[in-house]
Parts: C-alpha cells; sequence; structure tokens
C-alpha cells in the first residue's frame, strides 16, 4: 500500500464516522441503550478477567487505547489500576481527541491522528483495539496497522481486541474480522485466544431486560469476539 492509498482509506475512515455520528443521534432510544449497557458490561467483565490473569499488577503498567473515540473505554482500565500516566490514547478524528481532552483531563497522554506513524516501539505492556479493525475495508491498510499494533507491544504484552465477526448487510462501510483474519493479521504472535460475546444487535435491541437470558441460553446468538494476542 503507497502513500497515497493509506491516505484514501484514512479519509474514508474519517468520512464514514462523521456520518455515523449524525445517524446515531437521530437512533437513540430506550431500548438500545439498554443493550449497549448489557454488551459493555459483558465485554468488560470479560476483559477484567483477562487482564487479572494476565498481569499480577497494573501500576507500573503501560496501555493504550488504538481508535479511543470519546474515551469511555479508558475508565475500565483506570479502574482496574492502571494509573492515569499509563494510560495513552489514540484517536484519528480531532472531534474526538477534543473530546477526550473534555472529558478526561486527567489524561495527557493522548496521540492525534493515524495510528501507523506513531514511534513508540515494544512500549505497551497492553494495547485495545474496539470496534477498529472491522472499520478499515484495505486489507494492505488493516495488516499495517496490526503491524504496527504488534511493534508497539512488548515482548510477553498483551493486545485486546473487542470486534465483531460477520458482515453487516445494512452497512457496507464495515467488514466483519473472522477468527482465520485475526490469526493471519497478527501472525508471529505467541499465542492467540478467542471470547465469543455480545448477542447479535438486532435480537438484543429488542430483548430489553431479557438479555443476559438470551444471552446465557442462546450463545450461537453472540456476534462479536474478544481476542487476546500474547506478543
Amino acid at each position: 500500500m503507497d502513500a497515497d492509498q493509506q491516505d484514501e482509506e484514512v479519509d474514508r475512515i474519517e468520512t464514514v464516522y462523521a456520518k455515523r455520528k449524525v445517524a446515531e443521534s437521530k437512533a437513540i432510544s430506550t431500548g438500545r441503550q439498554r443493550y449497549t449497557a448489557y454488551a459493555i458490561g459483558e465485554r468488560d467483565r470479560i476483559i477484567t478477567r483477562i487482564m487479572r490473569n494476565a498481569f499480577t499488577s497494573f501500576e507500573d503498567l503501560q496501555m493504550i487505547e488504538i481508535g479511543a473515540g470519546y474515551g469511555g473505554n479508558l475508565w475500565l482500565f483506570r479502574e482496574l489500576g492502571i494509573p492515569w500516566e499509563g494510560i495513552w490514547a489514540n484517536e484519528l478524528l480531532p472531534d474526538r481527541v477534543e473530546a477526550i481532552r473534555k472529558n478526561l483531563p486527567e489524561l495527557k497522554n493522548i496521540e492525534e491522528g493515524d495510528a501507523c506513524v506513531l514511534n513508540h516501539p515494544a512500549k505497551f505492556d497492553l494495547i485495545f483495539l474496539s470496534t477498529v479493525l472491522t472499520s478499515i475495508l484495505d486489507m494492505d491498510f488493516k495488516l499495517k496497522l496490526c503491524q504496527k499494533v504488534l511493534e508497539m507491544t512488548k515482548p510477553g504484552g498483551k493486545i485486546l481486541i473487542y470486534d465483531f465477526i460477520y458482515d453487516n448487510p445494512g452497512n457496507t462501510s464495515v467488514k466483519g474480522v473472522a477468527r482465520r483474519e485475526l490469526i493471519k493479521l497478527f501472525e508471529g504472535a505467541a499465542n492467540i485466544e478467542f471470547y465469543k460475546t455480545t448477542l447479535a444487535p438486532p435480537i438484543g435491541k429488542r430483548i430489553g431486560g431479557l438479555y443476559p437470558f438470551f444471552n446465557s441460553l442462546f450463545p450461537f446468538l453472540r456476534t462479536h469476539l474478544i481476542t487476546t494476542i500474547t506478543k
């Protein structure tokens, strides 16, 4: 992938997220909010368990979220015990960077722009990506980003990825990332483990408070993976 192609993919992602922001502001509903709360709670419980099994303490960890959005995910890692000085955020979109600065004044380590140009070799004990890879349609760009993520991870460090597995017929601006592709993207990693999670959104948004029941009884309806990669 040459520089012009990479710039085109970055521009496409920025445009897609700008449109998505408008659409989401029109689609807020009680069912959607309840579904989001259940899905995030489930995701965070799995991540917490993974983190506690992977690290004996959190006080000296260095972590970064690639594509940190508005910064909401970073609270989980702070609550686990990583100090603010050990938490970093990378975000492509300038308006979201400003939101992070406003929402998290304690956070000083903010890297704006394309994650592929970050220069932190073997710096981080943990790197987190949430619904980032599915937003990248260009395979070369996706591979380049994953290689950069591996490069920035310390030997023995962890990469956590939360993303969906299947394509969305109603949204051609994203593409599901399945296990086989993740293994290819992180070729050379010491170990990769997968945890299936999150009820399919069309179902989860309709069943409200029955989410835990359906999620437990019908695990085959889960559409997302939490992937743990050890460098």
